[in-house]
């Protein structure tokens, strides 16, 4: 596996075009936007970081994959030998990586300008939890979407699911009324910023927990199968 968590950490350095975007943009909304914001500041900058992972998540799997699947070297890969869940693995361990860096301009932003009181005391350790359960329940759709999205449409369908996650997620901040707030703890990002917000008080949320990883398990289980699905063209 650590062969193809190579593989994937080399293929996505060689891509400065497509990391940049995904490491700037969520700390430019997070500059202009998210400083302005008020409310708890601690939890503003989590929802901006969230947002930088579920971004990476979204378009490195959901259009990345989508886009790349059929090209030489993704067909190559898939003929060597391992399993899916290797694969998978692999992608989610790549993808945690690079999306835990692009949350680092995030923080480093909220600290200097003293947006947050976030401080290193033992939650920070049930919020990093927190984010990278998030990051790999997300990233799972990401792969799902990655494996069964057409190539030409991928774009528009990860724009379609990433944005609206995000807001009725609660990623640019609280959402307290409303039908929104009727289903924002049932969706994945919603569930997530409560697991979040939970995380800051030095708490583990069972609900939210369970949300997640129920979400964790379908997409799973439908990017299992979408990969399946693709391999078979491969050896067809």
């Amino acid at each position: 596996m650590f062969g193809f968590v190579r593989i994937s950490i080399v293929e996505l350095i060689r891509l400065p075009s497509f990391l940049l975007p995904l490491a700037i943009f969520p700390t430019l909304l997070y500059v202009t936007i998210g400083l302005r914001q008020s409310g708890d500041r601690s939890l503003i900058m989590l929802g901006y970081c969230a947002f930088a992972i579920l971004g990476t998540m979204m378009f490195q799997f959901g259009v990345g994959v989508a886009t790349s699947r059929n090209e030489p070297w993704s067909i190559y890969v898939q003929t060597l030998p391992g399993r899916a869940s290797e694969r998978l693995a692999a992608m989610l361990i790549s993808g945690v990586a690079f999306s835990a860096t692009f949350c680092l301009p995030v923080i480093v932003t909220g600290l200097a300008s003293s947006h947050t009181t976030l401080t290193l005391s033992p939650n920070v350790v049930l919020v990093a939890f927190a984010l990278i359960f998030g990051a790999v329940s997300l990233g799972l759709l990401g792969l799902a979407l990655g494996y069964w999205l057409p190539a030409r449409g991928a774009v528009a369908i990860a724009n379609i699911v990433y944005f609206p996650l995000s807001f009725a997620g609660g990623l640019f901040g609280p959402i307290n009324d409303g039908m929104l707030a009727t289903i924002h703890p049932w969706i994945p990002t919603g569930a997530w910023m409560d697991l979040l917000y939970a995380a800051t008080f030095s708490v583990i949320a069972p609900v939210p927990l369970t949300i997640l990883s129920l979400y964790a398990v379908l997409f799973g289980v439908a990017a299992t199968v979408g990969y399946r699905r693709v391999e078979r063209t491969v050896f067809a």
